[in-house]
């Protein structure tokens, strides 16, 4: 859908992206699965051409923080 056409082209060109951990909360999807998940479609991401310089997660509880933490430093540190 169009949605998706606008996903792919910003994945082109943008250089900055945020994205929250939405569900980890009150929706009760894991957070260790969350960040491995998002983490490794970063990492994914990165192994290509990309403009991308930063990316932020917003992480509402110490719990989430926590877990991408480990996910991160377990898979890309």
């Amino acid at each position: 859908g169009k949605a998706e056409g606008f996903s792919k082209d910003a994945r082109k060109s943008a250089s900055h992206f945020s994205v929250a951990s939405i569900g980890t909360g009150v929706g009760g999807f894991p957070a260790e699965k969350a960040a491995e998940i998002m983490l490794n479609a970063v990492k994914e991401h990165l192994k290509g051409k990309t403009c991308l310089e930063t990316v932020v997660f917003a992480l509402y509880t110490k719990e989430v923080y926590e877990a991408f933490e480990k996910e991160l430093y377990g898979t890309m540190g």
